[in-house]
């Protein structure tokens, strides 16, 4: 594995473990059309550790993010953030356009 993926995948796995730690602070935030917080978590690991796909990973906790009253310690948003520069954009959504340097 390229060097850049592997501290892109820890630096994932060390978030997902802090968003983990959260499912019962987090679950009560999320819309009832989405899937459970925990699913969700649990899918994104997949994304990580079975499929390799870490763009998709990394859109997923931003958008969870987002929706839930989650508390990352400094260490994770370093950690997302330092995800977020290799990357070079936030999602692929219309409204994050302004971040995409890709």
């Amino acid at each position: 594995m390229h060097k850049d993926l592997k501290f892109i995948e820890d630096n994932l796995l060390a978030i997902l473990q802090e968003l983990k730690s959260q499912t019962e602070t987090s679950a009560n935030s999320i819309p009832p059309t989405m899937m459970i917080y925990s699913e969700q978590v649990d899918q994104i690991e997949e994304f990580v550790l079975s499929a390799g796909e870490f763009g998709i990973a990394y859109e997923n906790i931003i958008s969870l993010i987002e929706i839930t009253p989650v508390q990352l310690s400094g260490a994770a948003v370093i950690k997302l953030l330092e995800v977020a520069l290799l990357f070079g954009f936030k999602t692929q959504r219309s409204s994050d356009a302004e971040f995409d340097r890709r």
